[in-house]
């Protein structure tokens, strides 16, 4: 009869040698990876990018770094730069894609060593989609050539061409103040008020510079061109009155303003007058308004003081003139007063919503009013009835008129806060949307 318990040890010892085996034996690991795969981008709507990309397999991984950009040649800019530190996640999703013609991203990588590994780049393009890079604190626009000018409080003016696309600058060297275009001698002309007291006066179409005024009158704040003259305002009363009428060709001054001038206005001509300004100060609490009325040789007239010294709102940053002349709409509120300087109404709001700009459409007998909650609201001239609503890509900043092509809308993607003692300015892509 066999034995038993050899055979039994055998077996013991076959399963002890198994299971040696199966400890010295682990299973294999994933290999080390040294590249990154972005993948395409998932679009959600205008503004939300879903981004995924391969993860990496390293022990010295720190973090990943999503970069996005609105050119190919734009630096690498820390509010558009995203940490993650999740090695192994390898997604991240941007709900504040910029509405620009180009955006692109990047995943990078980065090693304990201080190495990193880039991934592939990924575009996302939008045709005929129109931007502007410019830190701005006011836009005119020139319907002749169908040029935009952006202003920079520093003294970048940068033009854009709305027809071509081709941006130009001029570098002024000092602070400048509100500026104005008109045409002299058969040419369009931009004058732009210097905080040395100078107007230098530039052919709207080149940017050439073609002469300067020296007014002495200090830093000044805003400039109106009309008739062959030009109405400039400045900061201080230590050079006189800080209202000043000068002729343009001989540069000679006609007359200035009387004791109701206040420094620092914002100077606007009413239509179809040679030449009526509103005055609305800049800097002082509470904002004040004065009519002054010039003959069309530029001596002064008549001043008027304000009738209610803001019992109502009034903004000298946000204030537009009907195509008439008859009246005017100023401030977020959209308070609408006479020429004369009398409180009316005010425009019909919806909800908390604030007006951020207005443009008028002489033909149709209506207003375009730029709202808080990226939106145009059209309303009817004659009693102020709301139309109908456009929405809008981003905050409409400033309104204009394009011809038979309807409007453009220079839009920010920060929604614009008028303040009546700061100057504010907008910097990043200003965004040319047109509302047929």
């Amino acid at each position: 009869m066999p034995k038993p318990l050899p055979f039994l040890l055998f077996l013991l010892t076959l399963v002890a040698a198994c299971e040696s085996k199966k400890t010295e034996d682990p299973a294999p690991t994933a290999p080390l990876t040294d590249s990154i795969k972005l993948n395409e981008l998932q679009l959600q709507g205008d503004s939300v990018a879903n981004l995924t990309w391969s993860a990496l397999n390293n022990p010295d991984f720190v973090e990943y770094r999503v970069i996005r950009k609105e050119s190919p040649t734009e630096p690498t800019k820390p509010e558009a730069t995203f940490p993650i530190r999740a090695q192994f996640i390898g997604r991240h999703r941007d709900v504040g894609m910029p509405y620009t013609g180009y955006v692109q991203y990047q995943v990078v990588g980065v090693l304990s060593s201080g190495r990193t590994i880039e991934s592939n780049i990924v575009t996302h393009r939008r045709p005929g989609v129109q931007s502007v890079e410019a830190f701005t604190f006011d836009v005119q626009y020139d319907s002749q050539s169908r040029s935009l000018f952006f202003f920079d409080k520093r003294g970048t003016i940068r033009r854009f061409s709305v027809e071509s696309g081709q941006v130009k600058d001029i570098q002024v060297g000092q602070t400048i103040g509100y500026g104005s275009l008109s045409s002299y001698q058969g040419r369009q002309e931009l004058y732009v008020p210097c905080q040395d007291g100078r107007i230098l006066i530039y052919d709207a179409a080149t940017l050439t510079k073609l002469d300067e005024l020296d007014t002495h009158m200090g830093q000044l704040t805003d400039v109106v061109a009309n008739n062959n003259q030009l109405f400039v305002s400045s900061t201080y009363y230590s050079f006189g009155s800080p209202l000043k009428a000068f002729d343009r060709a001989t540069k000679a001054e006609v007359s200035q303003g009387d004791w109701r001038a206040r420094s620092g206005m914002r100077l606007k001509k009413i239509p179809g007058t040679n030449t009526s300004l509103i005055s609305l100060t800049l800097s002082s609490f509470p904002t004040d308004q004065v009519l002054f009325r010039f003959s069309p040789a530029g001596s002064l007239l008549s001043s008027q003081n304000d009738l209610y010294h803001s019992d109502y709102p009034l903004d000298s940053r946000l204030f537009e003139f009907s195509p008439t002349g008859d009246w005017y709409v100023t401030g977020s509120q959209g308070a609408v007063y006479s020429r004369s300087m009398t409180y009316l109404t005010s425009l019909p709001r919806s909800g908390n919503r604030e007006f951020t700009c207005f443009g008028f459409d002489a033909e149709a007998q209506t207003l375009y009013a730029g709202t808080s909650g990226r939106a145009v609201e059209v309303f009817s001239l004659n009693d102020y009835r709301r139309l109908r609503t456009w929405k809008t890509r981003q905050y409409p900043y400033k309104l204009f008129k394009d011809g038979n092509r309807g409007f453009i809308s220079v839009s920010t993607p920060i929604r614009p806060d008028y303040y009546q003692y700061d100057d504010t300015y907008y910097p990043g892509k200003m965004v040319i949307e047109h509302l047929d």
